[in-house]
């Protein structure tokens, strides 16, 4: 509070200047003055003195100037090195050693967003000869960025006695603008601090705030004895409440604002502007005003229109005013009635002064403003030629007005035409013959073309002439076919040219022509191969047609075959058709062309004939060919489709039977379709050789034979082989090798080569057979490597050859692995220490897929040389004790990280993860930190600067690890995992290491410090 009071004191400093019309700036006003407030409360104001040695520590405003530690405090009625007095000074002491430095923090400082400017004046209390110091005035913003109004960051402004007193006045920077910051005030005593008396006469922030006046409405428009509202708003950062009012307001017009006082924190207000009855009449500027005196004023105009009460009248407007037309035509005028202040009184419409021979009808002749009317006057024949003066009147709520308009009348150029005579009557295949007449009508010079609609099909029409100018003879003939469609037509001849259009009709009756037509009772017939059918032609008259009609017909098949009876006759009469079919046509479909001529014409017909297939059956044997064994049976497939209809039933037998050879049918006789599976057995001591065979099929009077061929080969015996494995059942320990006979003989057949494979082995076991294929009676040597997983499994070698297969069983015992070292140190395999290790590699690691993998690579490095080890333990007891102490650490540090991730147990690859660094970091620290640190405590390395290079490279590799094991984690991949997981051992284990070398080294710099 006590902040706010004096940044706000309003110190009138310069007045307003220029004018202002929505925003403002404020008047240049006292913001803060940092010696006033130099001894606040710590919220306000923070002092601390010290140096770059030993730091910086907060103090108390107010003294005493002898305290070694420097001090802030007020001097009144001291002379500067300027002579001159001052009633009120800040004197800054920094602190009495050198290079020591007192510094103020000044918070929530806000620079407003029309600027501001610092304002300093400093200098050394008289008598202080030797005064020599630094000072720093600076703005810190909310992201800790540093603003150096005096000095830089690199060093103070340097003030000395011998200089005088300086003052300066710093623009703040316009990013700063609107902006809460800390003001930093800094003295810095340099390499001596003797007689450093730094005061300050005046430190304060000057600056000026920004104001907007907006307004809903820029434009309000009212009526005498009426009101309207609307509103305002004040934006910016000007913290002072504000006054409204107005200026420039007509008389009889009041301006009122809801509320009067705005502020930022209330910065709307409601604008009430009332027009009494006699308020002036006119368009004003009325200027709005927010005010705060005597620093602040921001404005906005906006526009009046005072209108005069209503005077309820009506207006009329004709367009167009004038109009010309062609006698016979019409004129259209609109009619638009629009009312004046208020008037909605009905108003009909009314018409005088039309020439004779006219008419005219409003639509529509009465309505409520505002309205449109369209008026149309129709002129005659009759109607005289020349301008015409015709005024419109409009009556309604005691008001008439009247407008007047023109209508001028002209001549028009037309033409007509004619065609004659009315009518003709001609037959089929003739020509009718009209006159067509085009007449010119008020002087028409314009060329006139010509067109025909409306004739019968199969009739075409020609023009003497086709266009022309008035007066114009052009003959149209119409030609009719035999094909016009007898009957009456209305034939259209329009005339088309200058604009106009005219048209007139005439009647074409055509009547039929003499005429024969044919007509066949089927156009479509159906006809089995070697059979006939009969038609019906019939030949029609048309017209009194009574000649001779020949008939005849255009085959394109062979094996198809057409006559007439009679071929000829005297139309009307009546001929059968007869087709015949060959028996050996193919089935399909063809077509007959029939023809008939007579009197000068021709017609024809077409009738499609389908040619059906004779009612018959197929066989067939599949396949063609087969051979047999001695003593053994085969299947062939018998299949019998019908063909043309075929339904008898088909009885089956086979003929030629070789001796010692059966055969059966399935189904010895059926109605087709249907299929029969025969079987033919050869005995053991049929005859070999190849036989021809036949299949009979009889039905419905017809008989087919089908032959097929059939082999007879000697029975031959199957190859065959026993597989034996020697030994059946070995005992290894992880990672060693042992080899297995393999043993085939050979049983009967002819010996054929035979493929050896093994299955049934965990992954990481590996196997080879020397050879991998033998040929019967020979025997393999299966070499077999165990892999790290202990336990039995079943070894099943599988021999394929020949089409025979056999398996042989081994059973395969993989040794647990033990804890050598561990075991020979305590003595038994059941001690609890040795439990607990193999119960961390067995329960926890190995269960894993980062664990087992490492452990894969573990196992093969540990049981190099862990036997050696543990034979050296068992005869020799001081070794067994010195093993024994340090396992001891590695067991606690294995319980120790099972503990830290117990809470990970639902993500065991994590768990392992995470354990396995802790692990490897205590081993690390525990068994290698300790050598380091003797190596170089007997100063083997001549300093400790490898220690940072050592540290970076080790993370370096950790981080790369990382990423390695979480790819080889999302790929399930074993190599990429086992790499992965040794660096990540490697890297931690390098890091325990380090700790005790980096933590000498801390205790080190910390005693040269003091």
């Amino acid at each position: 509070m006590l902040l706010a009071a004096s940044a706000f004191a309003w110190t009138y400093i310069s007045p307003i200047s220029g004018s202002f019309t929505g925003a403002a700036t404020s008047s240049e006003l006292l913001l803060y003055n940092f010696v006033e407030l130099a001894d606040e409360s710590e919220d306000v104001v923070r002092w601390w003195t010290g140096d770059p040695d030993n730091g910086y520590s907060l103090i108390s405003f107010g003294g005493p100037d002898n305290d070694p530690d420097g001090f802030a405090m007020y001097k009144t009625d001291v002379k500067l090195n300027d002579g001159i007095k001052y009633s009120k000074v800040l004197e800054t002491h920094p602190k009495w050693v050198d290079y020591g430095g007192i510094v103020a923090n000044y918070y929530n400082i806000y620079i407003p967003k029309g600027g501001a400017k610092l304002h300093a004046k400093v200098g050394f209390i008289q008598g202080g000869t030797t005064g020599d110091a630094y000072v720093y005035l600076y703005l810190v913003d909310e992201h800790h960025n540093y603003y150096f109004l005096v000095g830089s960051s690199s060093a103070g402004d340097h003030i000395t006695y011998s200089g005088g007193v300086k003052t300066y006045s710093v623009s703040i920077p316009s990013s700063l603008k609107g902006k809460t910051c800390t003001f930093g005030l800094r003295v810095y005593a340099g390499p001596s601090s003797a007689q450093d008396w730094v005061a300050w006469p005046y430190v304060y922030l000057t600056g000026k705030y920004v104001l907007n006046l907006a307004s809903d409405e820029t434009s309000i428009e009212i009526v005498q004895g009426e009101s309207t509202s609307f509103q305002i708003h004040i934006s910016g950062d000007y913290p002072a409440p504000l006054t409204l009012s107005a200026s420039g307001v007509p008389a009889g017009v009041q301006v009122s604002f809801s509320p009067s006082t705005v502020s930022r924190f209330s910065p709307d207000s409601v604008v009430t502007i009332t027009a009494a009855d006699d308020a002036e009449i006119g368009t004003f500027d009325i200027v709005l005003r927010a005010r705060h005196l005597p620093d602040m004023l921001a404005t906005k105009t906006i526009t009046l229109k005072v209108s005069p009460k209503a005077h309820p009248d009506f207006t009329i407007d004709i367009s167009p005013t004038s109009a010309s037309v062609s006698r016979g035509d019409a004129a259209t005028y609109s009619i638009t009635i629009n009312p004046s202040e208020g008037f909605d009184q009905p108003v009909s419409l009314s018409i005088s002064g039309l020439p004779a021979g006219t008419t005219y009808e409003f639509t529509p002749s009465s309505g409520t403003p505002p309205f449109t009317s369209t008026l149309r006057i129709e002129t005659s024949a009759s109607t005289p030629l020349g301008s015409h003066t015709i005024t419109v009147t409009a009556s309604g709520g005691g008001k008439t007005h009247s407008k007047s308009i023109d209508l001028t009348v002209e001549a028009v150029p037309d033409f007509s035409i004619v065609v004659g005579p009315p009518s003709i009557t001609i037959k089929q295949g003739e020509v009718a013959e009209y006159v067509i007449g085009v007449a010119s009508l008020e002087g028409f010079s314009e060329e006139v073309g010509l067109s025909v609609s409306g004739l019968p099909s199969g009739a075409t029409v020609s023009l003497s002439q086709t266009s022309g100018t008035p007066p114009m003879k052009s003959i149209m003939k119409i030609k009719t076919s035999e094909d016009t469609p007898v009957g009456s037509y209305t034939i259209t001849v329009t005339g088309t040219g200058g604009g106009k259009t005219h048209s007139a009709s005439v009647n074409l009756v055509v009547k039929e022509a003499p005429s024969f037509s044919i007509t066949l009772s089927e156009e479509k017939v159906s006809i089995i191969q070697g059979e006939s059918t009969d038609l019906t032609v019939k030949v029609g008259s048309s017209g009194g047609f009574s000649d001779l009609v020949t008939l005849s017909a255009r085959v394109f098949k062979e094996g198809l075959t057409v006559s007439f009876n009679p071929e000829s006759g005297n139309a009307p009469y009546t001929s059968t058709l007869t087709i015949t079919t060959s028996s050996d046509i193919p089935p399909g479909t063809y077509d007959i062309r029939l023809v008939a001529v007579g009197g000068g014409l021709t017609r024809g017909a077409v009738i499609t004939v389908v040619v059906k297939e004779m009612p018959g059956f197929k066989i067939a044997v599949t396949p063609s060919s087969a051979s047999v064994t001695q003593g053994e049976e085969m299947r062939l497939t018998v299949e019998v489709k019908p063909s043309g209809g075929f339904s008898e039933i088909v009885s089956l037998s086979v003929m030629k039977i070789p001796s010692g050879v059966s055969a059966s049918l399935s189904t010895s006789s059926g109605t087709p379709p249907f299929t029969s599976t025969l079987t033919i057995r050869a005995s053991e001591d049929a005859s070999t050789g190849v036989y021809d065979l036949s299949l009979r099929a009889e039905g419905g009077g017809i008989v087919k034979t089908e032959s097929f061929g059939l082999k007879i080969r000697e029975a031959v015996k199957p190859f065959d082989f026993e597989l034996t494995a020697i030994p059946s059942s070995i005992t290894v320990k992880p990672g060693q090798s042992t080899s297995i006979a393999i043993l085939v003989t050979l049983k009967s057949g002819k010996a054929e080569p035979v493929s050896l494979t093994a299955v049934g082995l965990p992954s990481d076991f590996s196997y080879s057979f020397n050879p991998p294929s033998i040929t019967p009676t020979n025997s393999s040597t299966f070499q077999l490597t165990a892999g790290n997983t202990p336990g039995s499994y079943t070894l099943v070698v599988q021999a394929s050859g020949g089409g025979v297969v056999k398996t042989a069983s081994v059973y395969v015992k993989v040794e647990e692995e033990r804890c050598l070292i561990a075991t020979a140190a305590f003595g038994s395999e059941l001690s609890p220490q040795v439990q607990l290790l193999r119960e961390f590699r067995d329960g926890f690691v190995m269960k894993t897929f980062a664990g087992s993998q490492f452990m894969n690579l573990f196992n093969s490095f540990y049981y190099s040389w862990s036997p050696y080890v543990a034979k050296a333990e068992e005869n020799n007891q001081l070794l067994r004790g010195a093993v024994k102490s340090m396992i001891y650490p590695l067991i606690y540090s294995l319980e120790f990280s099972r503990r830290i991730v117990q809470p990970l147990s639902s993500n065991p690859e994590a768990a392992v993860l995470i354990s396995g660094i802790i692990v490897s970091v205590l081993i690390g620290l525990v068994y290698i930190s300790p050598i380091v640190v003797i190596i170089s405590a007997l100063k083997l390395r001549k300093d400790d600067r490898w220690i940072r290079p050592a540290t970076s490279y080790t993370l370096r590799v950790m981080a790369a690890a990382m990423i390695m094991f979480l790819l080889a984690e999302a790929l399930l991949n074993p190599p990429l995992m086992m790499l992965s997981s040794t660096l990540i051992v490697l890297a931690s284990m390098s890091l325990g290491a380090l700790i005790m070398p980096i933590i000498i080294k801390a205790v080190g710099r910390l005693k040269s410090l003091t």
